[in-house]
């Protein structure tokens, strides 16, 4: 005889061998019970699953199955590169989980697989699937060259450091909304933007700095200022150089210059002493008007300087001013006209003052010259 079992029980059965006869009332005659073990021989059958997934560097995603059995599923397994990973039951979700948290580190994708099981044993699989790990972790910025000052025309090197998960690819500094990228320094480890101040300006910029790696994640830092000051001397272009000047006369002392941002001021330095000088608009040019002493004819040295807003100097000199005397005697009085016997003797003379010194006198007689004596006595 055949029986079939029902599917949804392994319970031992129980039973009887009968036998009868042919007669018109039949003899029946039976065995002892004989118990017959019933074993589960049918797998589970997987209905569902997570298959090929993607997660993020250092992320977790949940691997899931569901699956029906005659008996029931009573265990589940995610092998993930060749390790298996026991899963848990969700009551709520009536799956299978595993909770896969992918390398922070690497981007490397991995292979799994799913397998159920019931308590004989029998077990259903599904896959390989493949689990694609993508980077996106934006790198940290552990340093950065910050706020900086820079003279005009001069440079200055802006930097960041950072690390990432996989690693930094790129950089840029943004300056005034406009990119540059930065070059890897490894001696410093670091990367660096060499920056050049305009020459005509000290107006301060803005900056940020960005870092990014391969999968284009990326991190800033700033905003930051670019100070930039003045350190750029005027240059002379020409000064009034060694002059002359006579006595109790004047002369200008000069200076043209040019700046990168403007010349605000110039001196005249006379024998150590400061003189201001001031702007002449129509000669283009600074000046202080020298009056030489009227009673020296001694010379004189003196320099010429100009200075922008922030005090940067430039020089020219020291030069000669030639003091000469131009200023004559001035006679104060005379013998006049004088009357003399004949074969007499008379006295002509004169007094005089100079701003430097008389030195020396002329009676012209009849067109005759005849130097004259000076007298101590009379003065």
């Amino acid at each position: 005889a055949t029986i079939t079992l029902d599917n949804y029980s392994t319970a031992d059965l129980t039973y009887r061998i009968y036998a009868r006869d042919t007669a018109k009332v039949p003899n029946v005659n039976y065995t002892a019970p004989y118990t017959a073990t019933v074993t589960d021989d049918e797998s589970p059958v997987i209905t569902d699953h997570s298959g090929s997934m993607t997660v993020g560097t250092a992320d977790t995603i949940i691997l899931w199955v569901k699956a029906t059995d005659n008996i029931g599923v009573t265990s589940a397994t995610a092998t993930i590169d060749a390790t298996g990973h026991s899963m848990s039951w969700n009551a709520v979700l009536l799956r299978w989980e595993y909770t896969y948290t992918a390398p922070s580190g690497s981007t490397v994708s991995h292979s799994y697989s799913l397998s159920v099981s019931d308590a004989d044993g029998n077990t259903a699989s599904t896959g390989s699937y493949t689990i694609t790990v993508y980077d996106n972790d934006p790198p940290v910025i552990t340093s950065d060259s910050g706020s900086v000052s820079v003279g005009t025309g001069d440079s200055v090197t802006l930097w960041v450091q950072a690390t990432d998960n996989i690693g930094v690819t790129s950089a840029k500094a943004t300056i005034d909304a406009v990119d540059h990228v930065m070059g890897w320094n490894p001696a410093q480890s670091r990367w660096e933007y060499s920056y050049t101040a305009p020459t005509g300006s000290i107006a301060s910029h803005s900056y940020t700095v960005t870092v990014s790696d391969a999968a284009l994640n990326t991190q800033a830092s700033g905003l930051f200022t670019i100070t930039v000051f003045d350190n750029d001397a005027p240059v002379i272009t020409a000064d009034s150089g060694s002059m002359s000047v006579g006595t109790g006369d004047s002369v200008i002392l000069w200076v043209q210059a040019s700046d990168n941002i403007g010349v605000t001021g110039a001196k005249a330095t006379v024998d150590a002493i400061d003189h201001v000088m001031t702007w002449n608009s129509g000669a283009v040019r600074w000046e202080y008007l020298y009056t030489a002493s009227s009673g020296s004819t001694a010379s004189h040295s003196y320099s010429v300087s100009a200075h922008d807003a922030m005090m940067n100097t430039a020089s020219t000199g020291p030069y000669t001013i030639s003091v000469f005397d131009d200023d004559l005697p001035v006679i104060t009085a005379d013998s006049g006209s004088i009357s003399v016997g004949t074969g007499d003797t008379v006295t002509l003379w004169v007094q005089a003052t100079d701003n430097i010194a008389v030195t020396t006198a002329t009676a012209t007689v009849d067109s005759i010259g005849h130097a004259m004596s000076y007298n101590a006595g009379l003065s």
